[in-house]
């Protein structure tokens, strides 16, 4: 790789972890209303893909995914350990609630994440960002991230972000990962 290349490589990561740590500060702070508790968020690392990588998920995880339509593309996914999916799932619902509630209401706080994490980018960049129709996968959310990983990789994206989101207890915890499309 020659050193513009580099350059230019060294500048887009910096560029995305800039990002994606806004939007992942918004979407802490829409999780800590949400929940009534203090909520933070990790510094995003920016992972290179490669033909065997796919970020760290628990089997089982569900996992919300939402395209990014406007000026910057890509893909955001919202994974939900079942630790914590069950946990939002009493906190938001009470002790005694149906599953199909629980999928609803998992898939309307990723909803929620999403909404905060991409709008702040899109206020970042002065530009106007909205994220897709989310697609839920409440129980085999790691496979779903594999295939997102795969394509991404097939059409020419090379770099993911990943950050999480959570309480300071670590009883929520929501790894967050956004795909940027192109090289």
């Amino acid at each position: 790789m020659t050193e513009l290349a580099c350059h230019v490589l060294s500048d887009r990561v910096d560029r995305l972890r800039e990002m994606v740590s806004v939007g992942a500060g918004h979407a802490a702070g829409a999780l800590a209303a949400l929940l009534d508790r203090p909520c933070w968020m990790d510094v995003p690392k920016v992972v290179r893909l490669s033909a065997s990588d796919t970020p760290e998920s628990e089997a089982g995880a569900a996992a919300a995914f939402f395209e990014i339509e406007g000026s910057v593309r890509g893909t955001v996914a919202i994974r939900f350990p079942e630790s914590t999916a069950a946990r939002l799932g009493e906190r938001l619902l009470g002790p005694e609630h149906r599953e199909a509630l629980r999928i609803s209401a998992l898939q309307e706080v990723a909803n929620i994440l999403a909404s905060h994490l991409i709008g702040a980018v899109g206020t970042l960049l002065a530009t106007d960002l909205r994220p897709s129709v989310p697609v839920l996968v409440p129980r085999d959310g790691r496979s779903a991230l594999e295939a997102v990983s795969a394509v991404r990789r097939s059409t020419g994206s090379v770099l993911r972000v990943e950050t999480e989101v959570g309480d300071r207890e670590g009883v929520y915890r929501i790894p967050v990962t956004f795909f940027p499309e192109g090289p």
